[in-house]
């Protein structure tokens, strides 16, 4: 560990990785009824799928998009 590591690299592993299955994925991108509320409520049609993304994407800090669709091989293999 380097001096002024705060994680090692099994902690860096557990926070920042990507999920390993497609359950594990399921389960941290599935929106709770609250989410699916705020997105109904305060969203334009248009904008729902972009309000979608990024509260996903904020509950998995670290991993932009690009990584998910990288290492799923795109959006039809993830849906």
């Amino acid at each position: 560990m380097r001096k002024h590591e705060l994680l090692s690299e099994a902690e860096r592993e557990q926070l920042l990785g990507f999920p390993a299955d497609c359950d594990d994925l399921a389960r941290l991108y599935t929106f709770e009824p609250g989410d699916l509320d705020l997105t109904r409520r305060r969203r334009e049609g248009p904008n729902r799928l972009g309000v979608a993304l990024q509260l996903a994407l904020f509950r998995r800090p670290g991993m932009p998009l690009a990584q998910i669709l990288q290492s799923y091989g795109g959006p039809k293999e993830i849906a």
